[in-house]
């Protein structure tokens, strides 16, 4: 029972954070300029890796893989 409760939290996480990397992206893409940072860059795609294993982590929650 706890294993998916949190699969369906780890899935909710995964949506936010997919959310957020999605906001992040397109504000830097219309606004960042030369003084937008150079980490920006990694912070956004590690925004998004974080999102993929959560969402796998809690598909495997679901699944009763652990």
């Amino acid at each position: 029972m706890f294993e998916r409760l949190g699969g369906i939290g780890f899935l909710l996480i995964s949506l936010w954070q997919f959310y957020a990397f999605y906001n992040s992206f397109r504000t830097i893409h219309q606004k960042g300029n030369q003084a937008t940072s150079a980490f920006a860059s990694l912070a956004i795609w590690y925004g998004l890796a974080f999102g993929i294993v959560f969402f796998l982590l809690g598909i495997a929650l679901l699944m009763g893989a652990f």
